[in-house]
């Protein structure tokens, strides 16, 4: 990765390394960094822009990771919008903009993935195609082919990029509550993403399903390697502390009875909400117990 850009802010979308995706561009500083790009080496900077509103973003405007990019074919419409094919390249962190020649350019530094392996990736991922097949089946827009291309990746950090890549997200109203629901691994394996949500202004409202074990990959164990379970139980941090740290509002909750009060507590909250339930092991998927999966594997 080279260490300066011409700059392509980004209403509502987010380029993942390795997407190749088509962009319309409209304003006049974004078409002079693509004539500016393709004068040069057809390498352009994309970031997403914090509010999709705003016209002329600067750098606080800006998020601060974005992906480097290839300019694979620039089409001049005749209303003056430009089409766009760009190829994600590399993650990069946005240090310093500026304005040069009617356009935007930054100094980038490099953001290496962390490297994943092993068995227990191996089943993460597995998990993570199966689930994105379910929802393949949902979403009628996705190309047939693109859960089986996501089954053919090998890197954890890709296959994580492709996904987020296809699910299609954006902010599409604001000013509707989001609620999420986690497990207690998926949330430790995502957390850190509350920093993200609070520099956002995002003030989710996050569900932690604690049952104390990595239940995706129980589950597979118990299905498919009965009596040999290993591995998948979790020492968990204090949830509730984890969130107030990040400047969220946090509480435990340890019965149903409990639920509703602090729910609208979260509701309440103008910073957004992390609840930790309290669940039995029992409660390994939305449609079984964990005793009825070794009941179906023991016949």
């Amino acid at each position: 990765m080279k260490s300066s850009y011409p700059v392509l802010p980004l209403r509502d979308i987010v380029v993942f390394p390795h997407m190749i995706v088509p962009l319309f561009v409209g304003r006049d500083k974004s078409v002079a960094a693509l004539e500016a790009a393709m004068a040069d080496d057809k390498e352009i900077f994309l970031v997403a822009q914090l509010d999709p509103a705003n016209d002329d973003p600067g750098r606080d405007d800006l998020y601060d990771i974005g992906v480097s990019a290839e300019v694979m074919q620039l089409l001049k419409l005749p209303d003056g919008t430009v089409r766009v094919l760009v190829a994600g390249k590399e993650r990069g962190r946005l240090d310093t903009m500026a304005e040069k020649d009617g356009y935007l350019t930054a100094t980038v530094s490099p953001v290496d993935d962390k490297p994943a392996a092993g068995t227990e990736v191996q089943a993460l991922m597995r998990s993570v195609v199966e689930q994105f097949e379910n929802y393949a089946k949902l979403n009628r827009k996705l190309p047939a082919e693109t859960a089986v291309q996501l089954g053919e990746i090998e890197e954890a950090s890709r296959l994580a990029d492709a996904v987020a890549g296809n699910i299609a997200v954006k902010v599409a109203d604001p000013g509707r509550c989001v609620v999420c629901f986690a497990g207690d691994g998926d949330f430790q394996m995502n957390c850190q993403e509350l920093a993200t949500a609070r520099q956002a202004g995002a003030q989710p409202i996050i569900l932690v399903l604690n049952n104390g074990i990595y239940g995706t990959i129980r589950a597979h164990q118990e299905t498919h390697f009965p009596g040999r379970v290993s591995y998948t139980d979790m020492v968990s941090p204090d949830f509730a502390a984890l969130a107030r740290a990040y400047g969220f509002h946090g509480e435990r909750v340890e019965s149903t009875a409990d639920f509703e009060a602090a729910f609208e507590r979260a509701m309440a909250s103008e910073t957004g909400a992390v609840l930790d339930l309290v669940i039995a092991a029992e409660a390994i998927t939305p449609g079984k117990t964990l005793s009825q999966i070794r009941a179906e594997n023991s016949r």
